[in-house]
């Protein structure tokens, strides 16, 4: 048996510790922050945003993960959505809600405690890869929030090679180029 040369990770859940998204982190702040400069209540732009994620994700989450629409994109038309069922058709606050959800996303961004530590480990020993799903700005945008984009030598998007990363051709493509010493990914 050959020694292994390569090692691919998923970024969500893996790498990122998902559950600094969480309600508590990202959206309630977004909603209350919201609420004061809108002048209305959180709670009330809280239910809205919560019933047009119900209704508007199964519309464009494939192709979100495919690179049809960008993070922004999706984001924006969310809280354009979210604003209008709060009687508020104002394309500058659908933009400004994007704007504050984004900095409590951010601020909610975090690895896995040991993260670091593994991939600090790996590195000098064998080439890494990166394999996720979503719109290239959002996964680019999260690896260098992050400051880990360095650190692979190939990162898969599904947004940027239009496929999903479970299945596709880019992904197994980059398990073989990286299997390859010498060769590029």
């Amino acid at each position: 048996m050959e020694p292994v040369q390569a090692l691919s990770f998923d970024l969500d859940d893996t790498l990122l510790d998902g559950s600094r998204f969480s309600f508590q982190e990202t959206i309630l702040p977004t909603c209350a922050d919201l609420a004061r400069v809108i002048g209305l209540e959180a709670n009330r732009i809280l239910e809205a945003n919560s019933k047009t994620w119900q209704s508007y994700w199964p519309e464009v989450e494939e192709k979100w993960a495919l690179g049809g629409l960008s993070g922004a994109e999706v984001s924006l038309e969310a809280w354009r959505r979210t604003l209008m069922a709060c009687g508020r058709d104002d394309e500058s606050l659908a933009r400004l809600a994007r704007d504050i959800h984004s900095q409590h996303r951010r601020k909610a961004l975090r690895l896995f405690d040991d993260v670091h530590e593994l991939l600090n480990v790996l590195k000098p020993r064998l080439r890494l890869a990166v394999i996720t799903n979503g719109a290239s700005d959002t996964q680019r945008g999260t690896l260098r929030l992050l400051g880990i984009e360095q650190v692979f030598d190939a990162i898969v998007i599904s947004g940027e090679v239009h496929e999903n990363r479970c299945c596709g051709r880019a992904g197994r493509g980059t398990h073989c180029r990286l299997a390859q010493p010498g060769r590029s990914p």
